[in-house]
């Protein structure tokens, strides 16, 4: 689906809830309840796990195969009496977090060809580098690396400050959207023996 028509349906869902956009707005990012920051270490009694304890992959939006993975970590750490969220979340680990949802606000700027354009980049990449950006948990190194080509491979060339945020961000506001149509009033038939409809 074109990005022109998913921005249509999007700025016609916010003014359908009285919402326009005016150009003031800071920023614009989805919220997913579930996509949780990394906690931090020894901030509560309960362990935050899974999509609820950062394990949520900014971009993809998958948590199970990361939360798995960690499994072994967690358990270790608290059957050793250690901070479990400080085994789950060492710095190289937060460093991958940060890189990655930069690179998600990156990706909200872009229009449909330079979405195509960056993803033909990125899938250039070494094996190790589409794994750091997909699925590892702290390679930050790779993650790194890997972005930085991405954005250095995007060609024609200007496109590369729209990935980074240099330029066009604020691409989308003044776009004319389309006002909310109101649904029609439907009769129903009630189930009854009359017939009458209401």
């Amino acid at each position: 689906m074109p990005q022109r028509e998913l921005r249509k349906r999007l700025l016609n869902r916010l003014a359908a809830h009285g919402v326009r956009v005016t150009g003031e707005e800071p920023t614009e990012a989805p919220h997913y309840s579930l996509d949780q920051p990394p906690p931090k270490s020894g901030a509560a009694a309960v362990i935050p796990f899974g999509s609820r304890g950062g394990m949520m992959h900014p971009t993809t939006s998958y948590s199970v195969a990361d939360s798995l993975a960690l499994v072994d970590t967690a358990v270790a750490a608290v059957c050793e009496e250690r901070d479990p969220v400080a085994a789950l979340w060492p710095w190289q680990a937060r460093m991958v977090y940060w890189m990655r949802m930069r690179g998600l606000w990156g990706l909200g700027r872009l229009t449909t060809d330079q979405s195509i354009a960056m993803f033909d980049s990125f899938f250039n990449a070494s094996p190790r580098g589409q794994r750091a950006l997909l699925s590892a948990h702290d390679d930050y190194t790779a993650l790194g690396a890997v972005l930085f080509d991405t954005v250095a491979r995007l060609h024609p060339f200007r496109w590369r400050y729209d990935l980074v945020g240099w330029t066009n961000r604020n691409r989308w506001v003044g776009y004319d959207f389309d006002q909310p149509k109101r649904p029609a009033k439907q009769h129903h038939r009630i189930g009854n023996p009359t017939g009458i409809f209401t």
